[in-house]
């Protein structure tokens, strides 16, 4: 499989969040599979998981919304993007894989 898609984060501070920002963001993966992308999430998202539409026709791209750490107060979120070729249906497809579909 090509390494077609990739994962960002965002890091938000109780400080960043009071001006509306994110402290810090950027690629966790770059260029990854969509198995690589599945297992580095599967360990470090954890949250709600939302598309950026609904209903799912074409999804772009899904977010892990983190919890809070208890010690930093920190929230990390992961966003997983889908590339240009995927199809509708595969989209739609992922979407239930990752129980991001009703």
């Amino acid at each position: 499989m090509k390494k077609q898609f990739s994962v960002t984060f965002e890091r938000i501070t109780e400080e960043s969040c009071e001006v509306g920002e994110a402290e810090e963001q950027g690629f966790e993966f770059e260029q990854c599979t969509l198995s690589e992308a599945l297992n580095f999430l599967r360990w470090n998202g954890n949250g709600y998981i939302e598309a950026d539409e609904w209903p799912h026709q074409c999804p772009r791209w899904f977010t892990w919304y983190g919890d809070r750490d208890m010690r930093s107060g920190d929230v990390v979120n992961y966003s997983l993007h889908i590339p240009n070729s995927v199809t509708p249906s595969s989209r739609r497809r992922i979407a239930r894989l990752i129980g991001c579909s009703r």
